[in-house]
């Protein structure tokens, strides 16, 4: 139990120096490259990778160095082959294994993807910050304040209170002061214009104003400026009939009086919501759901404590109709700065009567929204084939909406939405842009990917490279991800490659304890200083060692999976097995020099 403990004690001091030793490395000899206020995370990220990465040669280090001091100072003198006494030192050795190897598979499957997404997070937001007051920049130079604006914003929220940024922010909000004085000159200068005194109308300035406020039902200031008109023109103008027509027809909405009026909006209220049931009728959500929402702000503006049940009701359901073929751009705003995932690419593949279709996405970002977890994507690029692989069309959409569904076989499928649409106004913001070929009708608003959102999640975790992969995602994404344009050799092969590291870190550590032995500490034999010396080379030498048998496993791995994919995975099981126990045979075959 003693060697137990010395045992476990030679490899903890080995990571925690390595562990110091790695942090100094990272704060003093390395170059972040990340924004200031991600400076210190992204040093203790790194920190933590390149820890994890070298815990394998700590490892076997210390194994080396502690079992040769155990060794030596354990006063066994006579020691023959095959004795319970290294037997016993075998299985003790398993048992730090063993607890090493579970502490480095957890922090290779869980901590190095966690510390490497972050790694990524922190250099996709520095690009994002530049990138942000860069565009800011150049649209304050066009005179653009309110773009600017907007990215000076964005950048904000990468990195509050930053200087540049704040001062990019006071000159921006100089240059949005100016330019909405200009547009209030302009709009007064327009007002004045309407509402000018008699002196300065002429005859079809008059009449025109007159028509507008018609329009807008101001039948008070209609009847004045058509009087106006009239009184200005003379026997032979054109537009005194039509000025004297309009003052009786203003005068007699005039005299109409309250309860005509309101005869006359519960007329237009009504035609408003039949048009827009009609729409909702033939299935033109987008559509009806506008009208409603405009036959909405016809009753608040016209009583504004007043409701419409019905039509409340019918606003409710066409928008929900309409986020089945679209959603709101506003849903779009700030998501850049929460982006998970770049530049996402894969295949869809061919059907019964349509080709491949390759789909590339800029830039994802996931939301939970109301127990559903969405995903925008940005600047979404799709080019569909043909069965014989010749380009039918390809098209950009700005922004995409991906919505988990289950289909009517009852499959978890992806629905992604094409459209953006304001959700005060009738307007389409982003839509498919065609780049070339012929984009077909049913692909203008929405498609069906034929894949669930884990499997989703797999492939973009795949695009992120299969070393950021879990071995658990490797196994689940190396049967599906050919039909999606992965090759299955690439994640078959890094399956066993994960598998092989942990035999051969064990292989190699039950090897050093045949080293320790050959090399142990003579028993009373004190510890010199200068020993420590050596303890770098030690580390140096098992790098070296296993980063050469990992790379020589890797070699044949590829040459294995290529020739004998299916049986590969018990070929290499049996290859290790029989070099354990080899080894361990090895170990236990060692005797003292005076037995």
């Amino acid at each position: 139990m003693r060697e137990l403990i010395k045992g476990f004690l030679s490899v903890f001091i080995h990571f925690a120096v390595g562990f110091l030793c790695c942090l100094l490395y990272v704060l003093f000899f390395t170059k972040t490259g990340v924004l200031p206020r991600f400076s210190l995370q992204w040093k203790l990220a790194e920190t933590g990778l390149l820890f994890i990465r070298i815990m394998p040669a700590m490892l076997v280090s210390s194994i080396l160095i502690g079992y040769a001091v155990i060794f030596g100072t354990c006063g066994q003198n006579t020691v023959e082959r095959y004795s319970l006494i290294l037997v016993r030192y075998l299985k003790e050795a398993f048992i730090i294994l063993f607890a090493c190897i579970s502490l480095y598979l957890i922090l290779i499957e869980i901590a190095v993807p966690m510390l490497d997404n972050y790694r990524r997070y922190t250099e996709f937001k520095t690009r994002d910050y530049y990138d942000f007051i860069s565009k800011a920049d150049i649209s304050l130079q066009n005179h653009q304040a309110e773009e600017a604006y907007a990215n000076v914003q964005a950048a904000l929220a990468v990195w509050k209170d930053n200087p540049e940024a704040l001062a990019l922010l006071d000159s921006i909000k100089v240059s949005r002061s100016k330019q909405h004085s200009a547009r209030k000159d302009t709009a007064e200068s327009k007002s004045a214009y309407y509402h000018a005194e008699a002196e300065n109308l002429t005859v079809e300035g008059a009449f025109f104003i007159a028509k507008r406020y018609m329009e807008n039902q101001d039948f008070y200031s209609a009847h004045f400026y058509a009087s106006k008109a009239y009184q200005l023109s003379i026997e032979t103008d054109p537009y005194r009939e039509d000025s004297l027509r309009m003052m009786a027809l203003a005068w007699n909405q005039i005299e109409k009086g309250s309860a005509e009026l309101k005869a006359d909006f519960d007329i237009r209220l009504y035609r408003a919501k039949q048009f827009a049931y009609e729409l909702m009728q033939q299935k033109n959500y987008i559509k009806a759901y506008y009208q409603f929402l405009a036959a909405q702000r016809m009753v608040t503006e016209h009583d504004s404590l007043k409701h419409d049940p019905d039509i409340d009701r019918f606003v409710e359901i066409t928008r929900k109709k309409l986020l089945e073929e679209a959603f709101f751009i506003d849903e779009t705003k700030s998501l850049l700065s929460f982006e998970s995932a770049r530049n996402v690419s894969f295949i869809l593949p061919p059907s019964n009567s349509s080709g491949a279709v390759k789909i590339n996405i800029e830039g994802l970002s996931s939301v939970f929204e109301k127990g559903i977890q969405e995903m925008y994507g940005r600047n979404c690029e799709i080019a569909e084939y043909s069965l014989n692989n010749q380009l039918q069309s390809r098209y950009r959409i700005p922004y995409i909406k991906i919505i988990p569904i289950i289909d009517l076989y009852n499959q978890p499928r992806l629905h992604v939405l094409f459209q953006a649409v304001d959700e005060k106004h009738d307007r389409i913001i982003s839509q498919p842009i065609l780049l070339s070929g012929v984009l077909p009708l049913e692909r203008n608003t929405v498609r069906l990917l034929p894949f669930s959102y884990a499997e989703f999640e797999l492939i973009i975790a795949a695009n992120a490279g299969e070393r950021t992969m879990s071995i658990p995602q490797l196994y689940r994404f190396r049967s599906i991800g050919p039909q999606y344009g992965f090759a299955a050799q690439i994640y078959h092969r890094e399956i066993l490659a994960r598998l092989s590291d942990l035999f051969v870190i064990i292989i190699l550590s039950i090897f050093m304890l045949v080293l320790a032995w050959s090399f142990r500490i003579p028993p009373h034999q004190p510890f010199r200083s200068g020993w420590a010396l050596s303890f770098p080379v030690f580390f140096v030498m098992a790098t070296g060692l296993i980063e050469t048998v990992r790379y020589g496993t890797r070699l044949v791995i590829t040459l294995f999976t290529d020739h004998i994919y299916v049986i590969s995975p018990a070929v290499f099981f049996f290859i290790y097995v029989l070099l354990l126990i080899g080894v361990s045979f090895l170990f236990c075959a060692q005797r003292s020099e005076t037995y």
